[in-house]
């Protein structure tokens, strides 16, 4: 954070004058309100049994937990903020853009080599970039799961449809054989894992990528087309979840439709879980609610309960189990630890009006790099890779992996550039 900061300020210094502008709102008001978290402090666990289970399941599978602790994660989140604000000034450099999109390739392309590469050669286990601890913290195979599928529906669109290396030049043979290697090295390393969200939107992308031109050329690439294409797809999206969840609400007698009666039943919730755990021996215990759309309703619940400012970035673990009527779904790790949608995540974690400070910064890249068209790196790598994994936070967890939130907090920064906005 301090690196990022030395950076903003050494940028602005020559011109003796920080601007007002939105960016520079948006992501003040983003700090601001990490400086009230870190104020409050982090809140306690909802009941001693879910700290015990949360502490007890950390223990037992530390490959499986991603989540950065209370504390270190509000530093790294403000260090992304930093981050963005220099590079929106750093973008104004065509050469800077240019390494900075390979290099954000290049990685995620990387992590799917080397999982095809511990697949077929057996290569060993190794800790994964950005997150602390021990070779048994974190490894590729894990990652190779969920989050890589993620990575890669990042980073690939920025290798496939942007700039073109130099030496492939203008030839669109040359180009398309090209594209057709990298996408079958990333759905190699896609489809066996099982991650049906991974391999949709990789496949969504590499179909309107290669149908790109032709759109184009039919007209179809119109400001109003882009905005209905991409809006209604998340449109899709959250009618399908609503109507999980309304499934969810049905099983239960009260509905869910309110939280009093769950936050006063969840001591008796989480003996009935203590207990059955203690039979098994383990702490994941099978339900047979669906995991994601009663995960989806619990956070809901509580972002209900904080509608202007929440308690923190992740403090769903410390609170969820006042939020679930159903305990057993939280028995898994990555239950514990998300709530498998990123954008509802942040409305439980930091509350709605902070949601649309990210929202807000979301629309002002849009704006500059999707609608319309600002610089020369073209609609193609860049947009697809950020609408790629925010249809991917849908439906998982890949803005909770730090490597994947800071690459995308980047091609924010890129996006919002001084040179659309004077930043």
């Amino acid at each position: 954070m301090m690196a990022g900061a030395f950076l903003l300020v050494s940028i602005s210094a020559p011109q003796r004058v920080f601007r007002v502008s939105l960016l520079n709102c948006l992501v003040g008001f983003l700090l601001l309100c990490l400086l009230v978290f870190a104020i409050r402090g982090e809140p306690q666990f909802a009941t001693p049994f879910s700290e015990r289970l949360y502490h007890r399941l950390e223990a037992s599978n530390p490959a499986g937990f991603i989540a950065l602790p209370w504390a270190q994660r509000s530093v790294f989140i403000a260090s992304c903020l930093l981050g963005l604000l220099a590079v929106s000034r750093l973008a104004a450099s065509e050469t800077f853009r240019r390494s900075l999109l390979a290099t954000i390739g290049v990685s995620g392309l990387a992590v799917a080599v080397y999982s095809l590469a511990q697949r077929f050669l057996g290569l060993p286990l190794v800790p994964w970039a950005l997150i602390e601890g021990t070779p048994e913290w974190f490894n590729a195979s894990f990652f190779h799961y969920s989050a890589t599928a993620a990575c890669i529906n990042l980073a690939w669109p920025l290798i496939v449809f942007g700039p073109p290396p130099k030496w492939i030049g203008d030839k669109n043979g040359k180009r398309l054989i090209f594209q057709t290697v990298i996408l079958s090295l990333v759905l190699a390393a896609l489809i066996p894992l099982g991650s049906a969200a991974g391999l949709a939107v990789a496949l969504g992308l590499a179909a309107v990528g290669f149908g790109w031109p032709w759109l184009f050329r039919h007209g179809l690439t119109i400001r109003r087309n882009l905005i209905a294409a991409v809006g209604g797809t998340f449109l899709v999206i959250g009618i399908w979840q609503g109507i999980e969840v309304w499934k969810v609400m049905k099983q239960f007698p009260d509905g869910w439709k309110g939280s009093a009666q769950t936050i006063q039943g969840a001591e008796m919730r989480d003996g009935r879980l203590e207990g059955l755990s203690r039979q098994r021996g383990d702490a994941i215990i099978p339900s047979d609610s669906p995991v994601r759309p009663t995960l989806w309703l619990a956070g809901l619940r509580m972002a209900a309960d904080y509608p202007l400012l929440g308690r923190g970035p992740g403090t769903w673990a410390n609170l969820s189990a006042t939020y679930s009527n159903d305990p057993l779904v939280n028995t898994f790790f990555h239950a514990r630890q998300f709530i498998h949608n990123d954008p509802l995540q942040t409305a439980a974690e930091w509350g709605w009006v902070a949601l649309l400070g990210w929202g807000g910064l979301l629309l002002l890249a849009g704006a500059g790099s999707i609608f319309p068209i600002r610089f020369d790196l073209s609609f193609d790598g860049m947009a697809w890779a950020g609408v790629g994994v925010l249809i991917h936070s849908t439906v998982d967890f890949p803005l909770q992996c730090p490597g994947i939130q800071l690459w995308l907090v980047l091609l924010l920064g890129l996006a919002c550039s001084s040179k659309n906005y004077g930043t």
